[in-house]
């Protein structure tokens, strides 16, 4: 679970880089998949380095995860209206399709995420027999 933290940690940086430098996107809002791909990769890097409290810094991943999706649930309810070339209206301000777009992505990611890390948290570990 550490390395599948570690990429999607790098997965949302690359996805914030990419749509701040290379598409341009001006509005502050597409930083935040940086900061949230930086908090999986520290995450990610508590749980190499501290290997007994790996289950806790996966719950706090968890919670992480929790949060991305409050944040990037209202841009993603516009990825219908992006699809189908309809001006996207958050709050009767304008936004970028490219925005509603990235956010979508990144909500995806993180379903996927939580899913798998959840699954994880709370499987049954067997234990291994006492090889004498």
């Amino acid at each position: 679970m550490t390395w599948f933290t570690l990429l999607h940690g790098l997965a949302l940086f690359t996805i914030g880089i990419v749509c701040r430098f290379v598409v341009h996107l001006q509005q502050w809002q597409a930083l935040i998949p940086i900061v949230m791909g930086l908090g999986y990769i520290t995450f990610a890097e508590g749980m190499r380095s501290k290997p007994t409290s790996r289950r806790l810094f996966l719950f706090l991943a968890i919670i992480w995860s929790v949060v991305i999706v409050v944040v990037t649930l209202p841009f993603a309810r516009g990825v219908i209206q992006a699809w189908q070339n309809q001006p996207i209206q958050m709050d009767g301000v304008a936004a970028s399709s490219d925005l509603v777009i990235e956010h979508s992505i990144v909500l995806i990611l993180t379903v996927i995420y939580v899913l798998v890390a959840v699954w994880t948290l709370f499987r049954k570990v067997k234990p291994t027999p006492a090889s004498a």
